[in-house]
């Protein structure tokens, strides 16, 4: 005997389900024959993992609550950039342009009641007349009024104008949103609201130099101040063991401290002599975390 459950619920479940499965294997991809590109792995998880996500999700979860889906996408980035929890979903999906999984659930939905009102065919122009609401289009209602649309106003421009125009706001809105959570989030003034991948994740092919540059941008380089965050020593106290008195830094080491003159002289001052620009030295300067 055979019982098939056809609730909300289960399909919701199976599309976590899957979505989780298609993610681990984009990961052991990446840590294998993916070379850990993390551009490629991102094209990949965007392509497969996030459709099935959406494509399972578009009428909304049984609960409401998207939470399921966004641990799937967080421990995939989490794995990828070899992050500890400590590191915030909000700068996960800075560094890598993304955004929350129910943003792009809800403009999928959007997408499809744009196209309905747009192109009505065959019942759908009835079902248009009717003066029933269900629940999905006062969702959608509900959230083109917090982007600060309304249904009429999007009805009268064509369908790529309203799509584009929607897509434009919800990611940026997505993207205040996460800069507001991580206020110290590195980046140019023209790049902080641009809702892409930052740049030296292409840049940087050996994986090792950008984890270590992923990892001093997120301030989760071993230091005095990172183990002292953890051990909760007060922030005077985190000073570096080269003897100079001075808290260790992640702008410390890579800048000042003695101990790394040799590799500092090799490594990073090319780089900073290429870089320099006296009227714009504060960009590229580390905000310290503690």
């Amino acid at each position: 005997m055979v019982t098939i459950n056809y609730s909300k619920k289960a399909h919701f479940e199976y599309t976590a389900n899957s979505g989780h499965k298609s993610a681990q294997a984009i990961i052991r991809f990446f840590l294998t024959k993916g070379g850990r590109f993390i551009p490629a792995a991102l094209k990949l998880y965007l392509a497969k993992t996030v459709s099935q996500l959406i494509y399972g999700t578009i009428l909304g979860p049984p609960s409401s609550s998207f939470a399921p889906l966004e641990k799937i996408q967080a421990k995939f980035l989490r794995t990828i950039f070899g992050f500890p929890r400590s590191v915030s979903n909000a700068v996960l999906r800075l560094e890598t342009g993304l955004v929350r999984i129910e943003s792009r659930v809800s403009l999928s939905s959007i997408n499809t009641w744009l196209a309905l009102s747009h192109c009505p065919q065959n019942i759908t122009a009835l079902i248009l007349k009717d003066r029933f609401c269900s629940s999905w289009v006062r969702a959608i209602h509900h959230t083109l009024m917090k982007l600060g649309f309304s249904p009429e106003s999007l009805q009268i421009m064509t369908l790529d104008q309203a799509k584009g125009l929607v897509k434009q706001r919800l990611f940026d809105t997505e993207r205040q949103k996460d800069i507001a959570m991580a206020p110290r989030f590195l980046a140019p003034l023209q790049r902080k609201y641009v809702v892409s991948p930052t740049p030296y994740l292409l840049n940087l092919v050996i994986p090792a130099h950008r984890r270590a540059f992923s990892m001093a941008r997120c301030n989760i380089l071993p230091s005095a101040v990172v183990e002292g965050r953890y051990r909760k020593i007060p922030v005077a106290e985190r000073v570096c063991p080269c003897g100079s008195a001075k808290v260790e830094t992640i702008e410390y080491v890579l800048f000042e401290c003695r101990l790394y003159s040799d590799i500092r002289a090799k490594y990073i001052d090319p780089v900073l002599k290429r870089l320099h620009n006296p009227t714009e030295g504060k960009k590229y300067r580390f905000t310290v975390v503690r």
